[in-house]
């Protein structure tokens, strides 16, 4: 049953046809090297966005490499009512070899980039994040008549054994032909032994043959290690790589860190019958675990010998003393001593709209608490909020234990049972006091040790 409807309802049908969305063409990209561009300007595999006739970054870009020409082409073909072109350049490196045909086997390689890197041809895929947009017409001037052969499937004819799981083993690439620029990969070792796919980084180009693919023997695995010189810095269930390719895993850390394997929080559960079993959390390799244990026999018995006498009883005493006057006995006033509660917050903020608001709300009392004045003001854009409140608690209900008595807060006493003075005056305190409610003195006479001052609410 459809939920009650009140008011107006505005659904929206959308089953009919609707209209094909064009993709935004209206930004180029062009990618290639240009050694003399302004490195800091244009860094190497990142997306720069640029207007075609901005000639301050243009001129930057260097008239070595195709980029440059390619910009004013981009310029030339523009309508009469447009002045310019939205452009992300990427500029790669180039190929560093003498002889010229690997040189430019190895441009074309950095163009075609590597996508686990994010180079070449997929840095535009940044453009995204970084420029808000996506070029979607993609050019790279100067290198698209050539023809190079790069490396596509790898076939394994055996996945070998012994590898060492999620371990990273580097693929070499040979042969292939004179003029090849050679490829580059790595695959990880598999949970059951088992070296897994190759993965590539640079297809390589201009191969005539297939390459040889090399990769690195399994090796034997280490089951034990023994430390020599721990060093500083690791942590727990952290993986070490030696240069033998054997891979060392942190389970404990000395003094330096103080993280050890450990088993903690011990607890006694019972069963439905009565037996018990000792739970705990283990620590091991960063991982938490619960385990449980039967225990009949106790592995060891302490006693209280164990963790030492008890130590000195300590007679304190109070560093404070009051001296009573009793001829300044009086009646607190009803506004007496008002003060300011606490710091008043101060609320000021602008909404996304452009409107002001703010707030503030200040609160006065005495020192028993029992007057209190409230003041709170409020601003929204163009209204407004204000409140004065007050509250009388002088009668309000105090409740204590039977037979118990207070000071108010500028008196009290202590040692009662050795003093006779400080006795005399627990009697003025509590004279007329019913049981079970607590009296309060404003002052008292002579002198007496005090300790601390409370008033029961």
């Amino acid at each position: 049953m459809a939920d009650p409807v009140f008011g107006i309802s505005i659904r929206k049908v959308d089953e009919g046809a609707r209209p094909v969305l064009a993709a935004d063409l209206s930004t180029i990209g062009i990618i290639g090297p240009a050694p003399l561009a302004d490195a800091t300007l244009f860094p190497l595999d990142t997306p720069v966005f640029l207007n075609s006739n901005d000639t301050t970054k243009t001129r930057k870009i260097g008239e070595l490499g195709y980029i440059s020409d390619a910009v004013r082409g981009v310029n030339d073909q523009l309508g009469e009512t447009q002045f310019a072109a939205r452009i992300v350049i990427v500029r790669t490196a180039e190929g560093t070899d003498p002889d010229p045909a690997i040189k430019l086997q190895q441009t074309i390689s950095k163009i075609a980039g590597d996508s686990l890197q994010g180079t070449g041809m997929w840095a535009f895929l940044k453009s995204a994040q970084k420029l808000g947009f996506t070029p979607r017409i993609l050019t790279a001037p100067g290198y698209t008549s050539q023809m190079a052969n790069g490396v596509g499937t790898i076939t394994r004819t055996s996945p070998g054994s012994g590898y060492v799981q999620d371990h990273l083993y580097p693929v070499e690439f040979s042969g292939g032909g004179p003029d090849a620029v050679q490829a580059t990969g790595h695959a990880y070792g598999l949970s059951n032994g088992q070296l897994g796919p190759v993965e590539l980084e640079l297809p390589g180009a201009w191969y005539d043959t297939p390459p040889t693919i090399d990769v690195p023997p399994a090796g034997n695995e280490a089951s034990a290690a023994a430390v020599v010189d721990a060093g500083v810095g690791y942590g727990v269930g952290e993986q070490i790589v030696l240069p033998n390719q054997v891979i060392v895993t942190v389970v404990t850390i000395g003094a330096g860190g103080d993280v050890l394997t450990a088993n903690v929080s011990p607890i006694v559960l019972k069963d439905e019958k009565g037996a018990t079993k000792i739970a705990f959390v283990t620590y091991y390799k960063g991982e938490y675990g619960i385990h449980t244990l039967n225990r009949d026999q106790p592995l060891n018995t302490v006693a209280s010998a164990d963790f030492g006498s008890p130590g000195p009883i300590i007679d304190f005493q109070a560093p404070l003393t009051h001296t009573l006057v009793k001829q300044n006995a009086r009646k607190k006033g009803t506004f007496e001593k008002l003060f300011l509660e606490g710091r008043p917050p101060v609320n000021v903020g602008v909404t996304s709209g452009g409107d002001l608001f703010g707030g503030t709300q200040v609160t006065f009392t005495d020192v028993l608490g029992d007057q209190q004045f409230n003041f709170y003001a409020e601003s929204v854009s163009q209204y407004r909020s204000l409140s004065v409140g007050y509250l009388n608690l002088s009668r309000r209900r105090r409740v204590a234990e039977p037979s118990s008595c207070s000071i108010s807060p500028n008196t009290s006493l202590t040692n009662a049972s050795s003093s006779g003075t400080a006795r005399k005056l627990s009697e003025m305190a509590c004279r007329g006091c019913p049981s079970g409610r607590s009296a309060s003195m404003n002052t008292a006479a002579s002198s007496s040790t005090a300790t601390s001052a409370s008033r029961k609410p």
